[in-house]
């Protein structure tokens, strides 16, 4: 799932020779025409530390505009340069810094950081932060933080973390952490944790954690803890522990243990304990202990199992309390409570057995095998 994705926002890179390849040399000096009082009025030109209008032919070799600034052709490698207003690139604007409102027709390219409202039609690249209301017909690409909103068409990558509401037609990732609202058609990825509310056609993951609420079309995953509401067409899992509402196809995982509202298509199963309400047409497994309300269409099994348990097949435990309903209900220790099924076995009762064949280990003789009732004698 996360090849997939990786893959397909590969093809954001692509746009970036457009933006920041040169078809000759990274400078054209500083040669200029201007008709200006003092630093302000018209230039064009390179060069130029102004306020008011430039006009370039490409972008990159200035050092500060005040206003506005428009340029023709793609922008120079690495651009320099620091635009506070509106800059204008027919083909690609290209800047150190942009502050205020930046637009390129094929995109925008900044060594060091977009700041406003940062508009590319293909791309928008920044080298260091992008911060603001920053949309693009393909991608945005930052090696820095990106803050703010952010749309593309294909992906939004952070080489940093990414704050505020990121969305995109195949793909949101970061190498940093993710809080706010992520949506992206295929998947949704974060080296970092993921917090906030995510969406994600196929697949949401995490390497640390995914807290508040999260939906996958096909699954969810955290190599720490999954905390909040989440929802995966297919699967819900957790290296870590999974607490709030989890729901999955099929299968939710969680190894250090499971907490909440629980349901599941095929199966819920944890090394750790299992505690709330648990549903499912499959099997709940714990290797610890299941508490709560648990339903499981086949099996519930666990060392410990307490509260109200009910399965169409069969309990197993070492020890079970409470009030149990399964065709067969086999506790290798301790059985506490009422048990009712089909045949009840256990080693030692404390309470009573309702079914057709109802065993005790520790009853006398005669008392072991009983039918209808059974208790410890």
């Amino acid at each position: 799932m996360r090849t997939l994705v990786f893959v397909s926002i590969a093809l954001i890179f692509c746009m970036i020779p457009a933006f920041s390849q040169t078809d000759s040399s990274s400078s054209e000096g500083s040669a200029s025409f201007d008709l200006m009082l003092g630093h302000t009025g018209l230039s064009f030109g390179n060069g130029q530390r102004m306020n008011g209008l430039r006009f370039a032919w490409r972008d990159g070799d200035f050092e500060l505009v005040n206003g506005i600034n428009v340029s023709i052709w793609n922008p120079y490698d690495n651009p320099r340069g620091e635009v506070n207003g509106v800059s204008v690139g027919v083909v690609g604007s290209g800047a150190g810094r942009f502050h205020g409102l930046t637009f390129g027709v094929g995109g925008a390219v900044a060594s060091q950081s977009m700041d406003g409202v940062n508009i590319g039609g293909l791309g928008l690249v920044s080298q260091g932060t992008i911060t603001g209301i920053s949309i693009a017909g393909l991608g945005v690409v930052s090696q820095g933080r990106t803050s703010g909103f952010t749309f593309a068409g294909l992906g939004v990558v952070s080489q940093g973390p990414m704050v505020g509401f990121n969305t995109a037609g195949l793909g949101v990732i970061s190498q940093g952490d993710m809080t706010g609202i992520n949506i992206a058609g295929l998947g949704t990825v974060s080296q970092g944790s993921i917090t906030g509310f995510n969406f994600a056609g196929l697949g949401l993951v995490a390497q640390k954690s995914i807290a508040g609420f999260g939906f996958a079309g096909l699954g969810l995953v955290s190599q720490g803890s999954l905390r909040g509401v989440n929802v995966g067409g297919l699967g819900v899992v957790a290296q870590g522990e999974v607490q709030g509402v989890s729901i999955a196809g099929l299968g939710l995982v969680g190894q250090a243990g499971i907490s909440g509202l629980n349901i599941s298509g095929a199966g819920i199963v944890s090394k750790g304990g299992i505690i709330g309400i648990s549903t499912t047409i499959g099997m709940v497994k714990s290797s610890v202990a299941i508490k709560g309300i648990t339903f499981g269409g086949y099996k519930l099994e666990s060392p410990m199992i307490t509260g109200i348990n009910l399965a169409i097949c069969w309990t197993e435990s070492h020890e079970l309390a409470g009030l149990t309903c399964a065709a067969y209900n086999r506790t290798d220790d301790l059985q506490k409570g009422i048990v009712i099924g089909v045949f009840n076995s256990t080693e030692d009762l404390h309470g009573i057995q309702l079914g057709v064949l109802n065993y005790v280990a520790e009853n006398p003789a005669g008392l072991k095998y009983l039918p209808i009732f059974n208790t410890r004698f």
